[in-house]
Parts: C-alpha cells; structure tokens; sequence
C-alpha cells in the first residue's frame, strides 16, 4: 500500500472507530437497557448481557484497529494528531468539571456538550477508544524517534576498516 493511501486509512479508522464505538455504546445500549427498565423481562436482560459484552468486545477492535493505523501510517503529523485528539476526548470529564463554569455559553453549548454527550455511554468505550488515539500516537512518535537514532548508528552505516594488503595499501 502507498504512503499516501496509508495516511488517508490512518486518518479514516479513528473516525469510524469512534463513530461506530459511540453508536454502539451511547445508543444501541442505552435503548436496551430502557427496555430492560421498562419491560424487566429475562429475555431484554439477557440481551442486554449479550450486548454489553459485544461492546467491550468492539471497543477493543476498535482500538486495534487504531493501533494497526497509526503503525502503518507511521507518521510523526498523524500521530500527533492522533496525540491531540486523543487527550482531547480523555480530558472532557475533566474539562467538564473542573472548568465547565469558565467557560463562555456559545462554547460550552457547541463544543462540550456535544461531546460530552458522545462520551457519556454506558462503557465509556468512546473514552477507552480516545485513549488508545493517545497511546498509539505516542508509540508511533517514540518508535521513529529511536529507529532515527538507531539507523544512524548502525553498524552497516559506519565505514568498515579493512586490513592492508601486502603491499601496504588499504584494501
């Protein structure tokens, strides 16, 4: 795969990732579990049980999947991207309560609220996919910062000294 149709995937699979992680978490089971509030049937709670599990189980995915992104991409811009983002989502609980009457209404209304509503599901799988943003950005950046450093003192880099020949010159 081209660098370029790997920057673009590096860049598409955090989008979908929490798209599909906030769809799943904030809507499919909070339906469910209303319905199991409502009716208190064996079967919703068991279907509820059933979906909660496929929930962890596709946050996880979802973090692979940004993993697999990032270290394809292997971009220092995307990973910090990916750095920013991430932070930015972890921190939104925090934002919210610490400084959440600090902030002007126009701002508060159009960015926070938004997102504090897509974090505010039942797993908090949108949180544990924004942190994994923050864990794969880092370990991309660390990793091209070491084989920078490495490559430039490897080994085959360096000149070769060789013995002289029998006639005196270096050989």
């Amino acid at each position: 795969m081209d660098r370029p149709l790997r920057l673009l995937v590096g860049v598409l699979v955090p989008i979908l990732a929490l798209m599909v992680a906030n769809w799943f978490d904030a809507d499919v089971l909070r339906a469910t579990q209303e319905s199991v509030q409502r009716t208190f049937s064996s079967a919703d709670i068991g279907a509820f049980g059933d979906q909660l599990t496929l929930a962890h189980l596709l946050t996880a995915a979802c973090a692979i999947a940004i993993a697999v992104a990032a270290w394809r991409a292997r971009s220092v811009w995307l990973s910090a991207v990916y750095v920013i983002v991430g932070a930015f989502i972890v921190g939104l609980p925090l934002i919210e309560y610490n400084f959440v009457n600090s902030i002007p209404q126009p701002v508060r209304g159009f960015v926070i609220d938004r997102w504090l509503d897509s974090v505010r599901g039942l797993t908090g799988s949108v949180l544990t996919v924004g942190a994994a943003m923050v864990v794969c950005g880092v370990a991309v950046i660390v990793s091209i910062v070491l084989v920078g450093r490495r490559t430039s003192n490897e080994p085959g880099n360096l000149p070769v000294p060789t013995a002289p020949t029998p006639d005196g010159s270096a050989g």
